[in-house]
């Protein structure tokens, strides 16, 4: 990974995935996503200050939505090198 998205391009694509989750039809009320692999491992390492990387921790770990959203602000704070340090970032290459 040669460079990270700026700011400003990060807020773009934040704001474009806003606004077309907004107009999908779907369950009121709180909801429970699933995921697997690459980002979302990454985000709960992070999470759990990971260090080493260790996938039976990962797996069927809960992350809360402020959770995700502590995490990528933080992340949209960093350079590529401060991002590198961070406890729970020991897959370099997914930085």
């Amino acid at each position: 990974l040669l460079s990270f998205p700026t700011r400003r391009s990060s807020d773009l694509i934040d704001e474009k995935l806003k606004n077309h989750l907004s107009t999908l039809q779907g369950p009121q009320g709180p909801m429970t996503l699933v995921g697997l692999a690459g980002t979302v491992t990454t985000l709960s390492s992070i999470d759990q200050k990971l260090s080493p990387y260790d996938p039976n921790k990962i797996q069927g770990a809960v992350l809360s939505q402020n959770s995700v959203k502590e995490i990528i602000r933080k992340l949209k704070e960093r350079n590529l090198e401060e991002k590198k340090k961070m406890t729970g970032i020991d897959r370099k290459s997914v930085v």
